[in-house]
């Protein structure tokens, strides 16, 4: 039951390569849908490098404000610290003009005593 190519020659000879048109029409198919494919694939691929691109660049502004939110905080401290600085400078200057006031009513007593 062994069953003969219906293309071989009796001659010896290779057989001959034949195109029908349904192998013909097929493999444009193929070719067709595979393009198709690869043209959906670069397109998803470049929404996905925008995406990527859009991502970094909101990450990159993202840091840049924290890192001037960061400055402007530490400018904010550092104004806050310079008032406490300037407050205890004026309290301290009011003690000792009171303490002046005072050492120069004591000497003005003096010199009445005297």
């Amino acid at each position: 039951m062994s069953s003969k190519p219906s293309s071989s020659s009796t001659s010896g000879q290779a057989p001959s390569p034949t195109t029908t048109p349904t192998t013909t029409t097929s493999c444009t198919q193929s070719r067709a849908a595979l393009l198709t494919q690869r043209t959906a694939l670069r397109t998803r691929l470049t929404l996905i490098n925008s995406r990527i691109t859009l991502v970094t660049s909101k990450s990159i502004s993202t840091f840049l404000v924290l890192e001037a939110n960061a400055l402007l905080t530490a400018e904010e401290q550092q104004r806050r610290e310079r008032a406490l600085q300037l407050e205890a400078l004026a309290l301290e200057k009011h003690v000792l003009e009171m303490e002046l006031e005072a050492v120069g009513a004591r000497i003005t007593e003096l010199g009445v005593a005297v």
